[in-house]
């Protein structure tokens, strides 16, 4: 994604990582705002002669995070669950489960629960990172990346199905725009939304 550009990957990186995503820059303070400042230090503390001004707010910062696990482990836990439920339709899944013991419904009915909360959060995830290339992203992006007090200069280019991104050295980094949409997880927030119960059932069984 932004391998080629490194400096652009760790400035976008830090910025998503602040408080709400802040896009900041680096001025110097006036000859006033210095001599205020110093009137105001405590002990005659030596100011900075700089100061971090936000210019704006990163949005889609999930498109830049790297999970310390990856994503798609998430999803094989969950087809790992699915597959542990007997195939069948109507009441034939649960009276199967039912003839392997209680123990295994307990367990069958926590790992479900698990994944589908597992799935909600990926999707929330997902949902995040798409906003990353929402036109009001790219156009602060764009802003922050010509302000002149920025130390990694660079514009944005949009085309329908793409944008770029070019440093000043000509280097650059093109990502998609293109996000496919998300199903309806109302059933699947609404079984979670259910479930307290058995999380409970399933944190006193050490399950």
């Amino acid at each position: 994604m932004f391998r080629g550009v490194p400096a652009l990957a760790a400035l976008l990186t830090q910025a998503a990582s602040r408080h709400s995503g802040a896009l900041t820059v680096v001025q110097e303070l006036s000859d006033t705002r210095r001599d205020a400042s110093s009137t105001l230090a405590p002990g005659g503390a030596t100011q900075s002669r700089y100061e971090l001004v936000s210019v704006g707010n990163l949005i889609g910062g999930e498109f830049l995070h790297r999970p310390a696990h990856k994503r798609s482990r998430g999803f094989e836990t969950i087809v790992e669950a699915l597959e542990r439920t007997p195939p069948g339709d109507g009441e034939v899944p649960m009276l199967a489960l039912i003839d392997r013991g209680e123990q295994e419904i307990t367990v069958t009915a926590g790992l479900l629960l698990r994944s589908i909360q597992r799935a909600l959060l990926l999707a929330a995830e997902y949902e995040d990172a798409s906003r990353f290339t929402d036109p009001a992203n790219l156009i602060a992006l764009e802003g922050w990346g010509q302000d002149p007090r920025n130390t990694t200069r660079f514009s944005v280019r949009q085309a329908a199905r793409q944008v770029t991104f070019i440093l000043e050295d000509r280097s650059r980094a093109t990502i998609s725009k293109e996000w496919p949409g998300l199903a309806d997880l109302y059933e699947l927030r609404t079984v979670t939304a259910g479930g307290s119960q058995l999380n409970e059932l399933l944190r006193r069984r050490a399950i």
